[in-house]
């Protein structure tokens, strides 16, 4: 397993985020729609990485920048952030959480 068991998953735009590793599997897991991934540029040391990944949702392709910090060799926090604004998708894991604005 890469993910440390406390992983912390943000995603600032639409204020949601995620405690724990199996939080953040059962949300790609439970992602809505037919979508695949294809990392363009990974950036990374000991202590942290950089991520842009082209998603294909149907024709429609959307960006995300990662960034990843690691605590004892494992991936323990992931902030996303998507270059265009958007609501969020109607969520079928439980894991989400939102801010207030």
């Amino acid at each position: 397993m890469l993910l440390h068991p406390d992983l912390r998953y943000e995603c600032p735009q639409t204020r949601e985020y995620i405690d724990g590793a199996g939080g953040y599997l059962d949300m790609f897991r439970t992602w809505p729609g037919n979508w695949t991934a294809k990392v363009s540029t990974l950036i990374c040391d000991q202590d942290q990485g950089v991520s842009i990944i082209d998603f294909l949702v149907g024709d429609e392709k959307v960006v995300g920048i990662s960034i990843f910090e690691f605590s004892a060799g494992l991936i323990s926090k992931v902030t996303d952030f998507w270059p265009e604004a958007y609501d969020p998708p109607a969520r079928a894991t439980p894991h989400f959480k939102r801010r207030p604005k």
